[in-house]
């Protein structure tokens, strides 16, 4: 190859890759807004907090669900005894 080749393949990369840069910049907007518009959080940082939140939240009920699951469990063996 000679140069005039190597610069026009290296002219036809860099255009693709703002091209790449464009829509990938239109994407991450596209996310923000979302991350925005469902969950009121302004930027990323205050997504992964509310991500925490709702991961603590879930731990929480998954929890409770268990707990009561047993319960009811308990309940049922007590009733085969007595029946």
């Amino acid at each position: 190859m000679n140069i005039a080749n190597d610069l026009a393949d290296l002219k036809s990369r860099i255009e693709s890759n703002k091209t790449k840069k464009i829509k990938l910049e239109g994407q991450k907007d596209q996310c923000y807004d979302y991350l925005k518009e469902q969950f009121s959080c302004n930027n990323l940082e205050e997504g992964l907090e509310k991500l925490k939140e709702f991961e603590e939240k879930a731990s929480n009920l998954e929890k409770k669900i268990e707990k009561n699951i047993l319960k009811i469990n308990n309940i049922l063996n007590k009733d085969d005894m007595d029946g």
